[in-house]
């Protein structure tokens, strides 16, 4: 199990030290995967309370409305040629 000291925390959110950091310093973190069973009718709950206000998932893909500025959004082997 991977139990880190404040010094240990503080390291892992310093993004310049994140490439740096090896599995024979962290162990197998997914080891104990099956060992943390969580119970997952709370967020069945959110997913029926959101649908029931209209909420529903977001789209995908993501459709964005297409801001000022901004380049054409097609691979250029796609684009269409005028």
């Amino acid at each position: 199990m991977l139990t880190l000291g404040l010094a240990g925390c503080a390291r892992l959110l310093d993004n310049t030290c994140l490439s740096y950091l090896t599995v024979d310093e962290l162990g197998d973190v997914q080891a104990a995967i099956d060992d943390n069973v969580c119970d997952l009718r709370v967020l069945l709950e959110w997913v029926e309370r959101e649908e029931k206000e209209g909420i529903g998932e977001a789209p995908y893909p993501p459709d964005f409305p297409k801001m000022p500025g901004e380049p054409r959004r097609v691979q250029p082997s796609r684009r269409k040629r005028a």
